[in-house]
C-alpha cells in the first residue's frame, strides 16, 4: 500500500497549453501532492501566470526571436541554465516522480540537450519519470509535411533551417524519441498524430482547464457571432478564414465576425463567452486546449481532424465528439451550413460542454494518473485496462 502523504510530484519545466499547471492543480485537488516548477515564458494560453502557491518560476529565456543571433540565445541561455543547476538538482531530489512536459527535462541545454540532461542522473537515484509529448516537440515535418493536409507544410518553424532552430530538426526529435525510451517510466502523448512517431504511449486527454470553472453565459445575440484567435496566422490558416468570412459577409447579414489576436490568457474567458462559433485551425489535424476551454463555454468549435489518427485514441472519445471538422476546401460551406440551421448549432452547444465533462474532466485525468503513479512506485508493468487509455 502506498502512503500518498509521502509521495512527491514535480511537474515542468514548461507550462505548454497550460497542461503541466492544470494537471499539478488537478492532482491537488484529489489529495496528491503535486507542484510545477516552470521556466518562464509567455502568458499566453498558459495558467502559470495564475499566482498558485505551488508553482515557482524560473527566468530562462524562452523566445529565440528576442535575440540578435543564435550563438546570443544558446549562449544566454546556457548561462542561465548553469546558473540553475546548483538551484534546481536539490528541488528534483525531493521528489519522488518528475513529471516532464513538452518532452523537456529540467537541465536540458540547447542544441546539445539530447546529450547533456539529468535523466540518467534522477534514474540512479531512484526519481520515477514520466513524459508528455504534447506536439512539435515530436511531430517530424519529414513525414507529416508529406500528408495532404499538414501543419508543416504551413509553419514557418518547420522551414526555419538555421542554428537556432536546431532543436526543432528531425534529428533532435529522432534523439528525444529514443532518450525517452530509455528512460521514461510512462508516456504520454495529446494528440493522436504523435502516435505515429512514437513506439509506445498512452493517450492523455488535455486537462488545462476545469470545465467548474469555465461557465457559460446566455447569450442574446441578433446575428450569429464567429470569432478566430490565432497565436500564429500561419499554422492556423488565418488567412484563408479571413477570405471565407470576407466572402460570407457580403453575401448575408445575420453574422459578425471577430478576429482577436495574442490575447493575454487572464482575458481570454470574456472574448470567448462573447462568440456563438469559433473557428480554430485548418492544418493540425486535432484540436486542442483552446477547444476544450471553448467547449465548456457551450461554443462550438470548428477544426481540421484528421480521420486517420483517430485509431489513435479511445474509439468511444471518437463517438461523441462534437466538433465541426473542417478545411479549407470545406470551411465556408459548413459555415453556411450552420448559419442557415441555427437549431443545429444551438444542439451542439450543449453537447461540447457534456464532451468536455465526460472526456475532459481533470479530476478524472489526474486519477487516471494516479493508477499510472501507483502501478510505476510498486513496479507493475503496463497494462491493458486504464481509463481514457489508447495504447500503442
Amino acid at each position: 500500500m502506498i502512503n500518498w502523504d509521502k509521495v512527491k510530484i514535480l511537474h515542468g519545466p514548461t507550462d505548454t497549453a497550460g497542461l503541466a499547471v492544470g494537471l499539478a492543480k488537478a492532482e491537488r485537488s484529489i489529495g496528491l501532492n503535486s507542484d510545477a516548477i516552470i521556466y518562464t515564458g509567455s502568458n499566453i494560453g498558459s495558467a502559470s501566470s495564475n499566482n498558485y502557491s505551488f508553482v515557482k518560476n524560473f527566468e530562462i529565456p524562452q523566445k529565440k526571436r528576442e535575440f540578435g543571433s543564435a550563438f546570443e540565445y544558446y549562449y544566454v541561455k546556457s548561462l542561465k541554465l548553469i546558473n540553475t543547476l546548483p538551484k534546481i538538482l536539490p528541488i528534483l531530489m525531493d521528489y519522488d516522480i518528475i513529471n516532464l512536459t513538452f518532452s523537456k527535462s529540467f537541465l536540458t541545454f540547447p542544441i546539445f540537450g539530447n546529450f547533456l540532461h539529468e535523466l540518467a542522473y534522477l534514474k540512479q537515484k531512484g526519481k520515477k519519470i514520466f513524459v508528455t509529448y504534447q506536439g512539435c516537440d515530436v511531430r517530424r515535418q519529414d513525414i507529416i509535411g508529406k500528408y495532404p493536409i499538414s501543419i508543416c507544410q504551413h509553419c514557418d518553424i518547420c522551414s526555419n533551417k538555421s542554428l537556432m532552430n536546431l532543436d526543432n530538426s528531425v534529428w533532435a526529435k529522432k534523439k528525444r524519441v529514443k532518450r525517452f525510451e530509455i528512460y521514461a517510466d510512462r508516456i504520454f502523448y495529446h494528440n493522436p498524430d504523435l502516435a505515429n512517431f512514437i513506439n509506445r504511449g498512452f493517450f492523455r486527454p488535455y486537462s488545462k482547464m476545469d470545465y467548474r470553472e469555465w461557465l457559460p453565459e446566455k447569450k442574446q445575440h441578433e446575428k450569429i457571432v464567429i470569432g478566430h484567435a490565432p497565436v500564429g496566422r500561419g499554422y492556423k490558416g488565418t488567412e484563408i478564414v479571413l477570405n471565407v468570412m470576407n466572402k460570407i459577409l457580403k453575401q448575408r447579414n445575420d453574422v459578425e465576425f471577430v478576429l482577436t489576436e495574442n490575447i493575454p490568457y487572464n482575458k481570454i474567458k470574456q472574448f470567448y463567452q462573447s462568440l456563438d462559433l469559433y473557428i480554430d485551425q485548418l492544418y493540425l489535424g486535432w484540436y486542442g486546449g483552446v477547444g476544450t476551454e471553448l467547449m465548456s463555454l457551450e461554443v462550438p468549435v470548428m477544426t481540421y481532424l484528421r480521420d486517420a489518427d483517430f485509431k489513435n485514441v479511445p474509439q468511444e472519445l471518437i463517438a461523441n465528439l462534437p466538433i465541426i471538422n473542417v478545411n479549407a476546401q470545406t470551411l465556408e460551406e459548413k459555415i453556411n451550413y450552420y448559419l442557415d440551421n441555427k437549431e443545429e448549432l444551438a444542439i451542439l452547444s450543449h453537447k461540447s460542454r457534456e464532451f468536455v465533462q465526460r472526456f475532459h474532466d481533470p479530476l478524472k485525468i489526474a486519477e487516471f494518473m494516479k493508477t499510472h503513479y501507483q502501478d510505476v512506485l510498486s513496479g507493475i508493468p503496463e497494462r491493458d485496462n486504464y481509463e481514457y487509455i489508447c495504447r500503442i
